[in-house]
C-alpha cells in the first residue's frame, strides 16, 4: 500500500447514512471508522461482506485472514468520476464549473435500516480540502499508518489463491464505486471502532434528503 493519501480526482464524493449520523458528519466532521470485522459479520445486504479481512481466497473460500484485520479501521465514501459510474443516470456541465448529477436514489434504500425519509446523503463539494483536514488530524496519531484509494472488485469463485488487500471487494459490490480510507490502529483502539473529528465541514459539504433525484455540486 502507498504511504501517501492521494485520492483520485472525482466529480462528486458522497456519504450515505441515517440523518443523525450525516448531521454529525457535517457539524462535527465526525469520521466514524468501523472495524473490518464489523463488515465481515454485518447482515446488512449493502454493508455486509463475508470476505472482508480475507488475506487469500481460493475458489470462493477464504484460505486465511490478513494479520492486520483487527487493526483495520475503515471509512467509506461513494465517488463519481463520470456518467458510466454504476447508478449514475447522467452527469453534465450546466455552466462554468457547475455540474448536474442525476441518480435514482431508490437504488440506495437498502443501505438504510430505517425509512428513506430518515436517510440522507452528504455531498462533499471540495474533496481536496476535506482530505487536507483529515490528513492533518490523522497525522497526529497515525502518521504513516493511513491510506486511501478506490476499491477494486474481483470474483471470489474465480480466485486462485488470490491475495486480497483491504482495497478489494467481491464484484457484487461494484455498484458502490467505493472510495475507501484505511487506518491501522494497533495501540489506541485495537478491535474497536475509531472516531476522528476534523471539525465543522459545512463550508465544503452539505446534506440532502434521499428523496431528491437531482443534486447539484461544484467541481473543484
Amino acid at each position: 500500500m502507498s504511504k501517501t493519501l492521494k485520492p483520485p480526482q472525482s466529480l462528486f464524493v458522497m456519504k450515505f447514512g441515517k440523518a443523525e449520523h450525516i448531521q454529525k458528519f457535517i457539524d462535527e466532521g465526525l469520521i466514524y471508522m468501523n472495524c473490518t470485522d464489523y463488515f465481515r459479520q454485518s447482515q446488512n445486504d449493502e454493508q455486509g461482506d463475508k470476505y472482508e479481512g480475507a488475506g487469500v481466497v481460493h475458489k470462493g473460500k477464504i484460505v486465511c485472514y490478513r494479520s492486520t484485520m483487527l487493526e483495520e479501521k475503515l471509512f467509506c465514501l461513494w465517488h463519481i468520476n463520470n456518467k458510466d459510474t454504476p447508478k449514475v443516470k447522467e452527469t453534465k456541465q450546466v455552466g462554468g464549473n457547475l455540474y448536474e448529477l442525476i441518480i435514482d436514489t431508490r437504488d440506495f434504500t437498502r443501505l438504510a435500516d430505517t425509512d428513506i425519509q430518515d436517510f440522507k446523503v452528504a455531498l462533499i463539494k471540495n474533496h481536496k480540502e476535506f482530505n487536507t483536514r483529515l490528513i492533518n488530524e490523522l497525522n497526529k496519531h497515525y502518521k504513516g499508518r493511513f491510506w486511501c484509494q478506490p476499491v477494486s472488485y474481483y470474483r471470489p469463485t474465480l480466485a486462485n489463491y488470490k491475495p486480497i488487500s483491504p482495497f478489494m471487494k467481491p464484484v457484487r459490490y461494484r455498484g458502490q464505486n467505493e472510495l475507501r480510507y484505511l487506518v491501522l490502529d494497533d495501540v489506541i483502539n485495537s478491535g474497536k471502532p475509531l472516531e476522528i473529528r476534523i471539525g465543522n465541514i459545512s463550508d465544503i459539504a452539505q446534506s440532502f434528503d434521499c428523496s431528491l433525484v437531482k443534486m447539484y455540486a461544484h467541481k473543484y
